[in-house]
């Protein structure tokens, strides 16, 4: 009888409750998008999505405060420019779990390559593609609240304007160059 580690059984429940929670996203992902848009609690699940964006994760230290790729002025540049991107909300689940092999795309899931679940790729045999580690490893809700924020505020919104900046920022100040 082969003895499991505590860390392989976490993990194990970890995948399988992010699988729950893909499957469950998948098969109501437009009519809830839709019709919970509005309620208060799924705005405060995107608020809690913006903070991470803003926070947490740092995503926009590399994407921007609008998500549009501009990125803060030490941010290694080239990031996506999330207001163009055509991902679905599965797509961007996987993105900020598993990251981008060969890219400065960290990897959000702090186990992503422990199993090869991500891109088949494992970090004891495959670490010069490995993705970087983050700053701070999310939960799956929390990546699932990040791509909720996107979803409603950032994906297809074109280009960002002055009034998306003062609402970002609850204040005109740093929004003086946007039309």
């Amino acid at each position: 009888m082969a003895l499991h580690h505590p860390r392989s059984c976490y993990r194990h429940w970890q995948v399988f409750l992010l699988s729950l929670l893909a499957l469950a996203s998948a098969q109501s992902q437009v009519p809830a998008a839709v019709s919970e848009a509005g309620s208060e609690e799924a705005q405060a699940r995107i608020r809690f999505g913006k903070e991470l964006f803003s926070s947490k994760a740092a995503c926009r230290f590399c994407h921007g405060w609008a998500g549009d790729g501009r990125g803060e002025a030490h941010s290694p540049g080239g990031a996506a420019d999330l207001r163009r991107s055509r991902l679905t909300r599965e797509g961007l689940l996987n993105v900020i779990a598993c990251g981008r092999p060969g890219t400065s795309m960290p990897h959000f899931d702090a186990y992503a390559y422990d199993d090869g679940h991500c891109y088949g790729l494992r970090s004891n045999r495959d670490s010069s593609v490995i993705p970087p580690n983050p700053p701070h490893p999310l939960q799956p809700g929390e990546i699932s609240a990040i791509v909720d924020y996107l979803l409603q505020d950032v994906l297809g919104k074109g280009s960002p304007t002055r009034a998306q900046c003062v609402e970002f920022f609850a204040d005109a100040a740093p929004c003086g160059s946007y039309p």
